[in-house]
C-alpha cells in the first residue's frame, strides 16, 4: 500500500506495534500489513476491517462473520491475518471464540480455489492448532476433510501450497493429539517426497521423526508403512543440500531404531543395511548421525542390530577412503 492511498489514522484506530515486549493483542495494520503468501496489496484499503478492531482488542466474531462474507480475496488474506495475530499471541477472547473462528478459517482451506488465500488460511489454521488450550475445540469441530485437503495440498504441483501444508504438519507435531488426527497425511509423504524442494523436505522429515518417537498407534504405523522410501536419499550421491536431508532422515531412523513397535521395528531393520553399505567418507557428520542409528538400534531387542554393524560400517568407509587416494598418499599413510 503506498503512503498516498493510506488513510489518516486517529489516535482509537492505531494499534501500536509490540510483538515481542508485549503479550497483549497489539499489532498496526497500516502502513505493513502482510496480507499473506505472495499477495500484492497495492490499492488495498483496509477499512472495512478497522470496525473490528480497538485497541489492543479484535472483535473475532465479527472478523470471521465478515471472513465468511467478504468476496475479496486481498480482504479476505487482510482478515486471516489478524486472526493469526489473535492466535499467536493468545488474545484473552481468542479461546472463548475459537469455535466461531475455527469453522470459516477451515472453509477456505477446503473451498477457496485461490492459492493465496488458500495458504493463507492454511498459515491462519496452522497457529490455531498450536495453541496449547483448544486441543479438545479443535477435535470437535475439525471438519474431516480438513485432512483430506492436506492430504491433496501435499502432492500440490504449486510449491507454496505443498509447503503450507507440511509447515501446517510440523506444527502439528507439538502435539501428539493434533498430529494423530492428520495421521493420514503423514503417511502420505512418502509418496510425494521426490517433488519437494529441499527445504521442505527436511521439514516432512522432521515430522516423520516425531512420529517415529511417538507413542500413538497411527503416527506409527503412518511411518511404519512407507519408512523404505528413505533408501533413496540415503544412497544418493553426497552434495550440500542432501547431506542436510540425509541427516535429517537418519533422525528419522534414529527415533525408529529406539522404537517398542513391533511394526516400525521391522521396518527400521530392513534399512539398516543400507546404512553399513553406503560410503559416508568425507561427510563426518552423515557417518556419526549413521554410527548412531545403528547404535540406538543395537539395544534394542525388537531390532538386534549387533555393535559390530557399526564397526563393519567403519572399517568399510576407511577402506573406500583408501582407495580414493592417491598411490603416493598411500605409502605415505602406510609409512
Amino acid at each position: 500500500m503506498t503512503s498516498e492511498n493510506q488513510p489518516t489514522l486517529k489516535p482509537k484506530d492505531s494499534l501500536a506495534s509490540s510483538h515481542s515486549h508485549d503479550r497483549r493483542l497489539s499489532i498496526n495494520i497500516y502502513p505493513a500489513q502482510d496480507l499473506g503468501p505472495a499477495v500484492d496489496d497495492s490499492g488495498v484499503s483496509l477499512d472495512p476491517l478497522i470496525q473490528y478492531t480497538e485497541g489492543n482488542n479484535f472483535d473475532l466474531r465479527g472478523i470471521s462473520d465478515f471472513l465468511s462474507s467478504s468476496p475479496d480475496q486481498k480482504l479476505q488474506c487482510a482478515a486471516l491475518q489478524l486472526l493469526e495475530h489473535a492466535a499467536e499471541w493468545q488474545s484473552t477472547n481468542f479461546t472463548e471464540c475459537m469455535s466461531v473462528t475455527f469453522g470459516p478459517v477451515a472453509e477456505l482451506v477446503l473451498d477457496s480455489r485461490d492459492i493465496q488465500v488458500h495458504c493463507a488460511a492454511l498459515d491462519t489454521l496452522k497457529l490455531f492448532l498450536a495453541s496449547p488450550h483448544v486441543i479438545d475445540i479443535v477435535k470437535s469441530v475439525m471438519p474431516r476433510g480438513v485432512v483430506d485437503a492436506v492430504c491433496d495440498d501435499l502432492n500440490s504441483p504449486e510449491p507454496l501450497v505443498q509447503s503450507a501444508s507440511v509447515e501446517l504438519l510440523d506444527t502439528d507435531a507439538r502435539s501428539e493429539d493434533i498430529l494423530v488426527i492428520f495421521a493420514a497425511a503423514v503417511s502420505r509423504i512418502s509418496s510425494v517426497f521426490p517433488s519437494m524442494p529441499t527445504a521442505t523436505q527436511i521439514t516432512a522429515l522432521g515430522v516423520l521423526e516425531v512420529s517415529a518417537g511417538s507413542s500413538t498407534h497411527e503416527l506409527l504405523k503412518a511411518v511404519a508403512d512407507t519408512l523404505r522410501f528413505l533408501i533413496q536419499p540415503l544412497s544418493s550421491p553426497l552434495s550440500s543440500p542432501e547431506t542436510a536431508v540425509q541427516i535429517a532422515a537418519l533422525k528419522v531412523l534414529e527415533a525408529g531404531a529406539g522404537t517398542k513397535d513391533p511394526e516400525l521395528a521391522r521396518a527400521v531393520k530392513t534399512i539398516l543395511p543400507v546404512l553399513t553399505e553406503t560410503p559416508f567418507f568425507g561427510e563426518t557428520d552423515v557417518f556419526n548421525a549413521a554410527r548412531k542409528v545403528l547404535q540406538v538400534g543395537s539395544h534394542n531387542v525388537l531390532i538386534g542390530s549387533t555393535h559390530n554393524d557399526v564397526q563393519k560400517g567403519k572399517q568399510r568407509e576407511k577402506k573406500a577412503a583408501f582407495k580414493e587416494r592417491t598411490p603416493e598418499s598411500r605409502v605415505d599413510d602406510l609409512v
